[in-house]
């Protein structure tokens, strides 16, 4: 009898920690500037509908570019110079590389082609102009975003497998500073 009064108890105490657990996600339970990872699913990308003035003044409304699957990446990549300036304590040479000049990485975006959307009719206005647009990438649940004007370098459509929709890429570059905004 001992023994089945422990057993209720053991169900008990892991109902109790199941149901909590289910109710909310470890991670929406740290406030967002405690989080390390950020959830992308739900992300939201956006352009306005007027490039940036000569003094690099956004004017535009947000326009959300539609069908988004892939939203690429943001960051900067490096111009090396190596060169063999050293010998090693058995004569062997040693290259060593320098950094030279810093560039922003292009960003490619993938969408479902979608004709009739008001952000995919903006991207290709874009790729048609030579002015920098503005950008902005909302993560979802009040998260961080991003802001940063970018020339939009290509547009195409993507074909892809046989059986699978057509879809848009284009690729972005980033042509001013990021601005990164984290969550309030």
């Amino acid at each position: 009898m001992g023994r089945d009064r422990k057993d209720e108890q053991s169900t008990e105490h892991f109902t109790k920690m199941i149901r909590s657990t289910m109710e909310v996600p470890a991670w929406r339970a740290l406030p967002m500037a405690a989080q390390a990872l950020y959830p992308t699913a739900g992300s939201r990308l956006y352009i306005s509908d007027a490039p940036t003035d000569r003094d690099g003044a956004i004017s535009g409304a947000w326009v959300e570019i539609g069908e988004t699957e892939a939203l690429g990446g943001l960051g900067i990549d490096w111009e090396t110079a190596s060169a063999e300036v050293m010998e090693d304590c058995d004569g062997m040479p040693v290259v060593q590389t320098a950094k030279q000049s810093r560039r922003a990485s292009p960003m490619q975006i993938i969408l479902g082609n979608d004709p009739t959307d008001p952000g995919q009719v903006i991207l290709w206005q874009a790729v048609k102009s030579e002015l920098f647009y503005p950008f902005r990438l909302e993560f979802p649940d009040n998260g961080p975003n991003r802001e940063w004007l970018a020339l939009v370098v290509s547009l195409g459509e993507a074909f892809d497998t046989a059986n699978a929709v057509m879809k848009l890429q284009a690729n972005l570059i980033p042509t001013h500073n990021i601005i990164r905004s984290e969550a309030p």
